[in-house]
């Protein structure tokens, strides 16, 4: 029995426990708040690109980049938020908006699905909390999606269930191209023996190899059933998309692959992977081997490739966050009493509290890192700024452009950046990058395939005093233009130093309008525009 002081002294302790857990937690309720007021107001152009998908098919009946026949581009590598674009543009309702509202059904249903399975609603906060999260969550990508995907997937799994297991690689495999490895790695996991988990004896090799040949230990159904539930929707997908578009694959693929291997960048993206190695230390080898290979095989492709839009660290992002909440997990379940790795209870005591603390301090270091690494003043003003600032340039123009090629009766026009302008003009769209044409992609950028799609309004990326000429093939669109006599329209403001020149041979209005009003509106250094607009509610910008 305890002594009266001794029962005073824990119900002390037990009560400081519980002011220091409500002040961490009304702390980070305070970030989470901030970043979401902050940052969901976040749209990226990129977005549209997808959204356009589903407006094309509703529109004009055509599933494509632009709403016509015409050079038939896979422009998506999400193929799910293409086809969720469709109910918005069916029903008439706001695409920002309702993927606004997506975005908070997702990051609102992990929270409380994750907090339930772990206990640990802190360590999510505490990922709420950095500015990443919600710039990523609300920025109309699938990045948040994929995370949190990956995440499930490998709890599931750890705890080896699986028709969950299935039902996440086929949602994965239309959120990313990177989650096709799992169409191999998923039924080798099945294939691994389940005598390999769970038990420090296969750090014996003599063991681990009777284990490995012990035939009954495998798993050959589940194995194989894996391989047919998965190959063959992939099948179809694959197949669809060779049929309609010519080529299997996104054609990312083929304006993206074949860079430069960057050692920083290998050692960087190995480094937010870290935290898998949870996996082995809990003895969950066959997840462990999947992820090993999983994440070793995305770092060496995002080793080589570039990111036209990788704000915020996206790359770092799609394997730091998974690898922080996998780690997570497996402390909460050790802190939870559900893995044992021996018999004595004295080891399992020790090892519940020394790897729960390891692993719970590691995943906070790991995540502070990533945070602080993107918590740069002008980085995070430049994401509040963007899509308010290109609501009165990108989005107008484009509703601009729609006005006056019904008035001047023109149904094409190219512009590199391919999505919310391209979205709104309602018209046909040459990306001179070639995101959006595979004509551009396989065949490069000539004046025969300018010529193709004869552009009537070409918008140049610029400078206040220049066209950016030695960008995205715009010297030879330039050239192009110049010889059927176009000539310079007006000039619209994104940013006081990105300017948009737009050339045609026609007056355009409507356009000049918006040339005249984005001066007044963003010709402000980045600074200045966020104390004016920052504190504005960020459902104001959940339009188009």
């Amino acid at each position: 029995m305890f002594s009266e002081s001794k029962k005073e002294i824990l119900i002390i302790s037990s009560a400081h426990k519980k002011l220091f857990y409500w002040f961490v937690f009304l702390f980070l309720s305070s970030l989470v708040a901030i970043s979401f007021w902050i940052f969901s107001r976040f749209t990226v152009d990129d977005a549209f690109i997808t959204w356009r998908y589903g407006k094309n098919i509703v529109d004009a009946g055509i599933w494509g980049y632009n709403p016509t026949g015409f050079d038939l581009t896979q422009a998506y590598t999400n193929p799910i938020y293409a086809a969720l674009g469709i109910i918005p543009h069916f029903l008439g309702i706001d695409i920002v908006l309702f993927f606004k509202v997506f975005s908070v059904i997702l990051v609102s249903g992990f929270a409380v699905w994750f907090s339930k399975r772990t206990g640990a609603t802190i360590f999510v906060m505490l990922l709420y909390a950095v500015p990443a999260t919600f710039i990523h969550a609300f920025s109309g990508l699938e990045t948040f999606l994929y995370v949190i995907l990956v995440t499930s997937l490998f709890i599931f799994l750890v705890e080896d269930k699986f028709w969950p297991v299935i039902f996440c690689c086929l949602i994965l495999f239309m959120t990313r191209p990177e989650s096709w490895a799992f169409l191999v790695l998923v039924p080798m996991f099945y294939f691994l023996p389940k005598t390999l988990d769970g038990t420090p004896k296969i750090l014996n090799t003599k063991d681990f190899l009777g284990q490995v040949l012990n035939v009954r230990s495998y798993n050959y159904r589940s194995g194989f059933l894996a391989i047919v539930l998965l190959a063959v929707p992939m099948s179809v997908y694959f197949y669809f998309h060779k049929v309609h578009f010519g080529y299997v694959l996104p054609n990312t693929f083929y304006i993206k692959s074949g860079g430069q291997f960057s050692p920083f960048s290998f050692v960087y993206f190995f480094l937010a992977a870290m935290p898998i190695i949870g996996l082995l230390i809990t003895l969950k080898i066959r997840a462990f081997i999947v992820a090993l290979c999983f994440f070793g095989a995305v770092i060496l492709s995002y080793s080589t490739s570039s990111l036209a839009m990788n704000y915020i660290d996206r790359f770092a992002f799609h394997i730091l966050v998974p690898s922080y909440l996998i780690l997570v997990y497996l402390a909460a379940r050790v802190f939870r009493g559900h893995f044992y790795l021996s018999l004595d209870n004295i080891f399992n005591r020790f090892y519940k509290v020394s790897f729960g603390a390891i692993a719970f301090s590691f995943a906070v270091i790991w995540l502070s890192v990533f945070g602080m690494k993107n918590l740069a003043p002008d980085a995070l003003v430049h994401i509040a700024n963007y899509y308010p600032r290109a609501l009165d340039s990108h989005a107008a123009i484009g509703k601009a452009i729609k006005t006056d090629s019904s008035g001047y009766n023109f149904n094409s026009m190219s512009f590199g950046d391919a999505g919310m302008t391209a979205y709104h003009s309602g018209i046909s769209s040459l990306d001179n990058i070639g995101l959006g044409s595979a004509l551009v992609a396989h065949s490069g950028m000539s004046a025969e395939t300018i010529s193709a799609y004869n552009p009537e309004l070409i918008v140049f990326h610029a400078r206040p005093d220049e066209i950016r000429l030695g960008d995205f093939n715009q010297e030879l669109l330039y050239s192009w233009g110049k010889s059927y006599e176009y000539e310079h329209v007006c000039q619209v403001f994104w940013k006081p130093d990105y300017t948009l020149n737009i050339y045609s041979k026609y007056e355009l209005d409507a356009v000049k309008e918006v040339c005249t009003s984005s001066k007044d509106l963003n010709d402000i250094k980045d600074k200045e525009y966020f104390l004016k607009n920052g504190l504005m509610p960020p459902w104001n910008y959940w339009k188009t």
